[in-house]
């Protein structure tokens, strides 16, 4: 999707959609630096919008919102996130890709997790799931809908975050 949009922009600008060169940017490797340093001249990526970018990025309204959910064993009968909840005893640690917005939903809830940081790999988390090392694998609702398949039966995905909280969006300093 994002290739057909710089396409669309590259015409709207230049006239011709071959007017675009891409650079591949991952999670880890974070497009920012090189919007800073001038060697890119926008992003069509996952990306959220803060505050605090917004002091230095134009950005346009997202053409995508995704929502956050869990990925957990099925043999946990996991129903709702006060199920993910750490005190009482219950040691339910959580994997997850933006620690952020987690504790801000788990204070919105009441609860607390106890978290535990896997590396950006998501097939790592999943092997550290299905080995029992964590009990949940949190992270953008369309990444888990990968997870969960005919071959992933064990797993049930769980969306607890109704809000937008991911913005996918085009971002520019012109």
């Amino acid at each position: 999707m994002e290739p057909d949009i710089a396409r669309l922009i590259a015409k709207e600008i230049t006239g011709s959609e071959e007017n675009v060169e891409f650079v591949g940017v991952t999670a880890k490797k974070r497009a920012v630096p090189f919007l800073d340093n001038g060697e890119l001249d926008m992003v069509i990526a996952t990306f959220t919008i803060t505050d605090e970018r917004k002091k230095t990025y134009n950005f346009t309204t997202p053409y995508y919102t995704d929502e956050i959910g869990f990925l957990v064993r099925k043999e946990d009968n996991f129903s709702s996130m006060k199920d993910l909840d750490g005190k009482n005893n219950r040691r339910c640690t959580i994997c997850y890709d933006k620690k952020k917005n987690l504790e801000k939903k788990a204070q919105e809830e009441g609860i607390k997790f106890t978290y535990q940081e896997l590396g950006f790999l998501s097939r790592i988390k999943k092997t550290a799931l299905t080995s029992k090392r964590i009990d949940a694998f949190s992270v953008d609702k369309s990444i888990l809908s990968g997870y969960v398949d005919g071959k992933t039966e064990i797993f049930k995905k769980m969306v607890f975050f109704a809000t937008r909280i991911w913005n996918y969006h085009k971002e520019s300093k012109y």
